[in-house]
């Protein structure tokens, strides 16, 4: 078995049925969390709201997104409008930027760094279904300037997305010092 969960047999894209299968577990773990401490935080929350952990930056606030990340499309009144934006327009887009990323990356770092952002989507979009809205509760703050409030599914995009920035990033520069390389020493 290889380390990096084996570049053999059978395949779906760039990836092996092993790497998918990681996809998955992560995936339903990041889901897994995001629920459990949403369905936690609403029942401990609910009659308190609020719960101070360090004194000036960071509490346990209970609130709900209409809206997109940073509560986008949040003053859509309409709750049929807004469902389709938000729970469709995801699903399409997780759909879509799963075949992409299956085509274009390999190894396990980018398939973890996807299974992040499919789970986070999947722990809001089962939000958006269940109550119309998503629940969070997590709030960093300096004084009286907030961050938006968000959760676990938030985190979990938002480092999926930033390693695969960093993945694309690194691998662009990594192949193009390789061609350079290789134009050097053939050149001579």
């Amino acid at each position: 078995m290889d380390s990096d969960l084996g570049n053999s047999g059978a395949r779906f894209g760039n990836m092996n049925f092993r790497q998918i299968g990681l996809l998955i577990v992560v995936a339903l773990v990041i889901v897994g969390i995001d629920q459990l401490s949403k369905f936690y935080m609403e029942a401990t929350l609910a009659e308190i709201g609020s719960l101070e952990i360090l004194p000036g930056l960071f509490s346990l606030t209970l609130s709900y997104n209409k809206g997109a990340a940073f509560g986008m499309f949040s003053g859509i009144e309409s709750p049929a409008i807004r469902f389709v934006i938000l729970v469709v327009f995801s699903a399409l887009a997780l759909i879509l930027l799963t075949y992409f990323v299956l085509k274009e990356f390999r190894g396990i770092p980018p398939v973890v760094a996807w299974a992040l952002i499919v789970g986070g989507g999947i722990g809001n979009i089962i939000d958006r279904i269940r109550v119309g809205m998503v629940t969070d509760f997590l709030d960093v703050y300096y004084g009286p300037y907030h961050w938006p409030t968000f959760n676990v599914a938030d985190i979990g995009v938002t480092t999926g997305v930033t390693s695969l920035f960093l993945l694309t990033f690194t691998s662009y520069h990594l192949k193009k010092d390789k061609d350079e390389l290789n134009q050097i020493t053939h050149s001579s």
